[in-house]
């Protein structure tokens, strides 16, 4: 495949400090290494060497110098033995009872001790991330939640709704095919000196990537040895910050244009900032006014980045939504141009929203009972077999529950036993029409002033409490509830409280 120079995107990574430079290529200690070892999970599949991490945890007394010594040596060579980076693939039924290769997910079983020399590149790169990656990216940047993006979503999805006049919008929705398998090393390594991160850094974490030699777990048994030329593997701790590297060029691609005046952003309300794209890890949501050229721009940009990362659209999994205010001729025309199908508009009953966090499969514990509990609380070592450590850290930050070690399930609050039955969703019918035959033709009293307010973060190392109340006009019913966040806006805590019936006077 023929690659366009990197040098044909804009380059928009801010300068990194000396300090957070020197934090990237310091030595490695003893400390840092045992740290970094016991952070793994003890029970996770070995690599081809078969030994789990909790075996070297356990006879760390024993084992502690060797361990050092080797990981001491790879990051002052930056050259990773070929025999350390040897890793299995093995393949991870996505059903029950699966019946085609597409039903299969790879997945790679990398040596523990490789993963404790990935880990520490892991821990200095995610400190400088949060400074590297544009807003719009918030899957593995340490402060950011995926929540985030989400909000933007359904503030930009209640825009597509109302929106009236000649002036449409549109989103796209892509699905990236086979992300991690189609990365090209020359494309990583660009991207790293595109960062001016420090030489040895960027030799050791391109020795992690291109020393790599795969043997595939076929029936309990292992192939041959082979070397692949593309692609970073998924399982090895670096790959998803690689990733979010590499995609952040896409992101400087369309702010080039927006720059340029060319991609025409939506807003979610006058004041609002204007939103050109917002990325969930792999899953892209672009968004522009509805118009052919704005389509073809989008298109453009992401041929571009692709034809230089070696990045593809599945575009039969790549979706097109407009506001219901945009044409049908015209919503066809776009649906041409980005070779995607379109979905019902968001006046319909599908929502951006759903189509976006459908692929995110950490939302799936809202509504299923998983086995991530333990004695009341979080699994933490559960959670992390599975999570990265920035998503484990977000999880454990929320309550687990309060009901008395019952799992939570979903209930029908009509009904005072939870259960959904007909009579009790008709009794709910009746209540709703009467409440709009009474009060179905006053009008709302309109706010005289508004004020729009933004959060003002507190000063490092302290944390804002932010509260407010509300009253019920009908009942009087007061409650009041209030969140702790630190200066970078992590969430630590919050609260609500019923205060009661009552005035304001």
């Amino acid at each position: 495949m023929c690659l366009q120079s990197i040098v044909d995107i804009p380059q928009l990574f801010p300068c990194i400090d000396d300090a957070d430079v020197a934090g990237l290529v310091k030595p490695v200690d003893l400390q840092e290494v045992k740290d970094n070892l016991f952070g793994i999970g003890g029970n996770k599949a070995p690599g081809v060497d078969g030994y789990l991490a909790c075996f070297y945890q356990n006879r760390w007394s024993l084992c502690a110098r060797d361990i050092f010594d080797l990981v001491s040596t790879a990051f002052s060579t930056c050259i990773i033995h070929e025999k350390l980076n040897t890793t299995l693939i093995t393949l991870v039924p996505k059903v029950p009872n699966p019946s085609s290769m597409v039903q299969f997910r790879p997945i790679s079983l990398c040596c523990t001790l490789y993963k404790v020399i990935s880990k520490i590149l892991v821990a200095r790169l995610r400190v400088i991330l949060p400074n590297l990656i544009s807003p719009n990216q918030v899957s593995f940047v340490l402060g950011r939640q995926i929540v985030d993006n989400i909000i933007i979503a359904q503030e930009l999805r209640h825009k597509f709704k109302i929106s009236k006049g000649k002036k449409g919008f549109m989103a796209w929705k892509i699905d990236l095919s086979k992300v991690y398998d189609r990365l090209n090393w020359h494309f990583i390594e660009s991207v790293l000196v595109d960062l001016k991160l420090p030489r040895v850094f960027v030799q050791l974490v391109m020795s992690c990537i291109s020393s790599v030699q795969y043997k595939i777990c076929v029936n309990g048994e292992l192939t041959d040895a082979f070397r692949p030329q593309s692609g970073i593997r998924q399982g090895d701790p670096l790959s998803p910050y690689l990733f979010v590297l590499c995609i952040e060029k896409l992101s400087h691609i369309i702010y080039d244009e927006v720059d340029k005046k060319r991609w025409k952003c939506v807003k979610s309300s006058q004041s609002g900032p204007c939103v050109s794209h917002l990325f969930f890890a792999d899953d892209l949501v672009l968004f522009a006014e509805a118009s052919t050229k704005q389509a073809q721009i989008m298109r453009d940009c992401l041929e571009k980045f692709c034809s230089v990362s070696g990045q593809a659209v599945n575009f039969d999994k790549s979706t097109i939504f407009c506001s219901p205010n945009t044409g049908n001729v015209l919503a066809q025309d776009l649906s041409r141009i980005c070779f995607s199908p379109l979905t019902a508009n968001l006046a319909g009953r599908a929502t951006l929203i759903q189509s976006v966090t459908s692929y995110i499969p950490v939302y799936t514990m809202q509504t299923a009972k998983l086995p991530f509990f333990k004695d009341g609380w979080w699994d933490i070592e559960r959670l992390r077999e599975v999570l990265s450590e920035e998503m484990v850290q977000q999880i454990i930050n929320f309550p687990a529950g309060f009901g008395g070690g019952r799992a939570d399930a979903k209930i029908w609050k009509c009904n005072p036993n939870g259960v959904f039955t007909v009579k009790t969703a008709y009794e709910l019918l009746v209540q709703v029409f009467e409440w709009f035959k009474a009060f179905g033709g006053t009008k709302n009293q309109e706010i005289k002033e508004q004020q729009v307010m933004s959060w003002e973060p507190p000063i490092s190392n302290w944390l804002k409490l932010n509260v407010d109340g509300s009253r019920r006009g009908m009942s009087g019913a007061i409650g009041a509830g209030g969140l702790i966040r630190d200066s970078v806006g992590i969430w630590h805590g919050g609260f609500v409280v019923n205060l009661g019936v009552g005035n304001l006077e």
